[in-house]
């Protein structure tokens, strides 16, 4: 993903960019498919992610690539465990 040198956005690039911000939804809840992701799909997502902006180019993140089935198991677990915590600090349509 490279820049444009000049960092203007067409007119569809703007719309386009309004569309995604506008439909994007939290991920809590949804169901996954359990197709595996490819290597050249896991390396577009992290270069995309390194890009994002960050206060004083700070880059506070980090990023873990899991395949093996075990952990990816109590991974879910221990989420599905603090959701369920955390789901009785919240009432009617909060929960």
């Amino acid at each position: 993903m490279t820049p444009k040198p000049d960092r203007q956005f067409s007119q569809s690039d703007q719309l386009k960019l309004a569309a995604i911000m506008s439909n994007r939804r939290d991920v809590r809840g949804n169901n996954f498919l359990p197709d595996p992701v490819s290597d050249e799909d896991i390396q577009t997502l992290l270069q995309a992610a390194v890009s994002a902006p960050s206060v004083g180019y700070s880059q506070p993140w980090s990023f873990v690539v899991v395949r093996d089935e075990t952990i990816k198991n109590k991974v879910a677990n221990s989420f599905a465990e603090e959701n369920a915590r955390a789901e009785r600090l919240f009432q009617n349509d909060r929960r």
